[in-house]
């Protein structure tokens, strides 16, 4: 229960850092949004982070070992979660060339897109760089906080939380999306 109340805890203030930039320190929507697509991608580098560590839990060698022993019911247990985390599919590596990439894609993306407004007189205010560095910052202690979190309870972190890590990464990749096609 705790670590629930936390998980939003975090989720809700790191809302508040691009929200309350825009709504209290007067920032540009576009420091805005370019913090949130920071987030998007620490957030991505922290379930890539969590989906490795989940790899290494229950192992075959665990499994074996545990057979060595002669215990059945831990073998029966460590089987039953390694066939979980397989049947999950939390691959490291596909979640960060996907997620990753795809943010990454957006970005390049959205930042060329941005170039050629400021060329071309459409976006006329500067961007102050002293706010999108400060966000970050904020960002990136935030989504630090979180991973610590999770780390520190990870040998009780379900497999449950994880694919939750990973399935918001998919909402943030559809929301970019559509952001890029069909604007703010």
């Amino acid at each position: 229960m705790i670590s629930r109340i936390t998980e939003f805890a975090l989720t809700f203030v790191r809302q508040t850092v691009p929200i309350g930039g825009v709504v209290a320190g007067d920032w540009h929507p576009i420091t805005a949004v370019s913090i949130y697509w920071l987030e998007s991608v620490l957030l991505v580098f922290a379930a890539t982070i969590l989906c490795a560590l989940m790899q290494r839990r229950a192992t075959a060698v665990d499994i074996a070992e545990a057979r060595l022993a002669g215990d059945v019911d831990a073998m029966q247990a460590l089987q039953s979660e390694r066939a979980a985390i397989d049947r999950a599919n939390l691959s490291p590596l596909p979640v960060l060339l996907f997620h990753g990439g795809s943010l990454i894609a957006f970005g390049l993306l959205a930042g060329l897109v941005m170039l050629i407004l400021v060329q071309n007189g459409h976006i006329t205010e500067p961007l102050e760089w002293r706010e999108v560095r400060d966000g970050a910052v904020a960002m990136t202690t935030l989504v630090a906080a979180g991973l610590l979190m999770d780390l520190w309870r990870f040998h009780t972190l379900p497999l449950a939380a994880v694919e939750s890590r990973v399935n918001s990464c998919l909402a943030r990749w559809v929301l970019f999306w559509m952001l890029g096609f069909f604007g703010i």
